[in-house]
């Protein structure tokens, strides 16, 4: 867990136990990302500075600079080769050691989001105007997905087929990066999106964008002509900030800016299977890698545990 003033907070994933603080960034840490085996950490911040952390010591393991004032997001690969970092206009490319491996041109504007393609080497990069997707080490992005907006946040379906993204302009579009079909586009939602989570199935689909959560069944070919389930909470009064599905089980996290947790079972969307209310409004969902633990960031700075019965 990272702290706008820099602070990072390393919990044990099976216990919930507190394992290390860590001094993060002096000017505040923007972005926290764990290596796939676990046993480090990348962390960016308003300093300029990229650095990772040895998770069993709590010691840095080396440091470099981001390229810019500030980083915006970073994604290990994931074989754990390459670390992306979102750092103002520029993707930049780093080895699990630290060192340098190659960086993007500028994009038109400062990059929103970037993902990592499952199951393949690729990144997808938001801007102000589209997705671009690039292989590390190439000059130039081998596809452009155009769009005259501002994008949000990037999501991958688990199979790696479609791509969707969030916009400021409240909107969700949906991509086949096999180039079968135009975009499809999500619009109407009350606020711009910045809320997407998929189900490990590839098949529900989670947005935020307002005061419901609205799940899409996206089996198949996708959402094309389905209407998509309205998860109406706390009689529709507060803004959902954040949205969660297990890594491999059934259940859906959701978060409003009031505080209220809502949690629901795939398949059963009828009703929440739990709800609890927290001290201030909710920023952050993340469940412990077993899925036996769920952790909420709260805007006053508090975190949350619980766990499953």
């Amino acid at each position: 867990m990272a702290s706008v003033s820099g602070p990072i907070t390393l919990l044990d994933g099976e216990t919930g136990k507190l394992r290390h603080k860590l001094p993060g960034h002096d000017v505040g840490t923007t972005a926290i990302a764990f290596h796939p085996d676990g046993h480090l950490l990348a962390s960016g911040g308003q300093d300029g500075r990229i650095r990772l952390w040895n998770t069993d010591s709590g010691v840095e393991h080396a440091q470099l600079a981001a390229g810019s004032n500030w980083v915006e997001t970073l994604a290990w690969s994931r074989d754990g080769s390459t670390l992306a970092v979102a750092t103002g206009k520029r993707v930049r490319f780093v080895d699990a050691h630290g060192e340098l491996l190659c960086e993007t041109p500028d994009h038109s504007s400062t990059v929103a989001d970037i993902r990592w393609q499952p199951h393949a080497d690729v990144l997808a990069v938001a801007s102000y105007g589209g997705v671009s997707l690039w292989r590390p080490g190439d000059p130039q992005p081998f596809e452009q997905i155009e769009f005259k907006g501002s994008l949000l946040k990037l999501a991958w379906r688990p199979d790696g087929q479609f791509l969707v993204t969030g916009t400021q302009e409240a909107s969700v579009r949906y991509y086949d990066v096999n180039g079968r079909g135009d975009p499809l586009e999500m619009s109407g939602f009350p606020t711009k999106v910045r809320e997407l989570s998929w189900h490990h199935g590839s098949r529900w689909l989670a947005i935020g964008g307002g005061p419901a959560i609205c799940v899409w069944d996206c089996s198949g070919k996708g959402p094309k002509k389905r209407r998509p389930i309205l998860l109406e909470v706390n009689d529709g009064a507060d803004r959902i900030t954040a949205v969660e599905f297990q890594h491999n089980g059934p259940l859906l996290a959701a978060g409003n800016e009031a505080g209220l947790l809502t949690v629901w079972q795939a398949d059963q969307f009828d009703k929440p299977v739990g709800w609890f209310e927290v001290p201030s409004g909710i920023s952050v969902l993340a469940w412990s890698p077993n899925d036996q633990i769920l952790l909420v960031g709260c805007a006053n700075g508090i975190v949350a545990t619980f766990t499953l019965d």
